[in-house]
């Protein structure tokens, strides 16, 4: 159970991928309430029809559950997200969400114990115990899903041995302090990471790596490398050279790379898959 819940993840809440989730929340979550009725219901209380109930609560749970996202944004390790900070996650929507029905109590239903201490708790309750349950199911049927698809795919690269360039290029690199622009050959590139507006470029020099610490966004240093082919943006905070790649292994959100002169695997987040395989295929 360790293990898993330490496994690479996706982190789907941010754009287009957000709407999606909040739109399919709200289509089963209205549907299954009006459908199958889990908790009963009482008509005398109802200040709607029970389908328009079934409406309202839903749309008080996506609006929950986007604020919630709003706050967690500023807070939460978006590249580093793995299947337990997932759960983690649900688990404090899944209460906020219950807490929030119950604030909507009055206006649903017409009941003078609305604002008893009884149906707050019953309210978390009944979100956890229908939440809950299909949170588990899909985070693990996803899991499962990405992470085969993943090394399926992973397995596939062919990495064939390379020599590298003799040539000792060099190439004028730009940063956002003039007196700190430097040169570099991409020979000697082994990855870069972003850290906010900090680069650590990791370099091999006689033999060794070693670490140079610059004042940069990655998309600088990405756009003055855009004609090495070699070098390449494999996610948000991390870029490459494909020259020096050892392995590649495929887990639930992308793949992570071995790379020589690198300690850490290095992660391909999804969105960066099509254009790393592109120029995997190409240095063949």
């Amino acid at each position: 159970m360790g293990t898993f819940l330490k496994q690479p993840y996706p982190y789907y809440y941010r754009g287009r991928s957000l709407i999606i989730l909040l739109g399919l929340l709200f289509l089963a979550s209205t549907s299954f309430n009006y459908f199958f009725e889990p908790f009963g219901n009482n008509p005398a209380e109802m200040k709607f029809s029970f389908f328009w109930i079934c409406v309202i609560h839903s749309l008080n749970a996506g609006l929950t559950i986007a604020l919630v996202v709003f706050v967690a944004h500023f807070v939460v390790d978006k590249d580093n997200w793995t299947t337990g900070r997932e759960l983690l996650l649900w688990s404090i929507f899944l209460l906020a969400v219950g807490i929030a029905q119950f604030f909507i109590r009055d206006f649903v239903y017409d009941n003078p114990r609305n604002w008893t201490t009884r149906y707050l708790l019953e309210e978390i309750r009944n979100t956890y115990l229908i939440g809950g349950i299909l949170l588990l199911m899909l985070v693990s049927l996803n899991f499962n899903r990405l992470y085969f698809q993943n090394r399926v795919q992973a397995q596939s690269i062919i990495i064939q041995p390379r020599k590298r360039p003799d040539q000792n290029r060099s190439i004028a690199i730009r940063t956002t302090v003039q007196q700190d622009n430097f040169s570099l050959n991409p020979d000697a590139f082994v990855y870069a990471h972003s850290e906010k507006n900090y680069l650590n470029l990791y370099l091999e020099v006689a033999g060794t790596t070693q670490q140079k610490l610059i004042r940069m966004p990655m998309k600088q240093l990405d756009d003055q490398l855009e004609d090495i082919s070699d070098l390449v943006r494999v996610h948000r905070s991390y870029l490459v050279n494909l020259r020096r790649v050892l392995s590649v292994e495929g887990n639930a959100s992308g793949y992570q790379l071995q790379l020589e002169g690198a300690t850490i695997p290095i992660p391909v987040s999804r969105s960066f898959i099509p254009s790393f395989q592109e120029r995997m295929e190409s240095m063949g």
